[in-house]
């Protein structure tokens, strides 16, 4: 009887083996260790000096169509003299150019630039072809509409024409 025995568990132990084998052979594989995903679209990114009353003025690498307070956020938020009031901060910032956030003392101005949205009348009418009823035309138009989003839009102003523009287009900013 121990030769039964024997069979009976040498059969046994050959089926589990074989139960197993067919088992695990016949069962899903694994899920991949990295799945596949699209790649979120490639942004481009442009460089924007940011100076003034911020705290850590410099050169900033943003990515394309960044707005001006997000720059600020970058540099560490404002300084206890800024002066936001005069600016845009919802403006897109554009590639190689310099953003000042002004003290309360100062006018807001870009590289030497006028800025159209903040200056006075007697500011404006610095401005070649520009005089003192032109100039008060501009804060009129201002007063009414709200700031000009791009220095383009001062041919809205009445005795501002394309020719206008071109004399000044260099001079000023928003």
């Amino acid at each position: 009887m121990d030769k039964n025995i024997r069979f009976v568990v040498l059969g046994v132990f050959a089926l589990i083996v074989c139960a197993v084998l067919i088992f695990n052979t016949s069962a899903a594989s694994p899920p991949p260790i990295f799945e596949e995903t699209e790649l979120p679209p490639a942004t481009s990114s442009v460089y924007i000096d940011l100076k003034g009353e911020v705290r850590k003025p410099g050169v900033y690498r943003v990515e394309e169509g960044t707005r001006l307070f997000q720059a600020i956020a970058m540099a560490g938020g404002v300084t206890d003299e800024a002066d936001l009031s005069g600016i845009n901060q919802s403006k897109v910032l554009h590639d190689g150019r310099a953003y000042t956030v002004p003290t309360y003392r100062e006018e807001v101005e870009e590289e030497g630039l006028i800025n159209i949205n903040t200056a006075d009348a007697d500011k404006l009418a610095e401005l070649p072809s520009i005089g003192p009823s032109t100039a008060q035309a501009i804060i009129d138009y201002r007063q009414a509409e709200g700031f000009f989003k791009d220095i383009d839009e001062i041919v809205k102003v009445s005795g501002i024409g394309e020719a206008t523009f071109e004399k000044i287009a260099l001079l000023i900013t928003v």
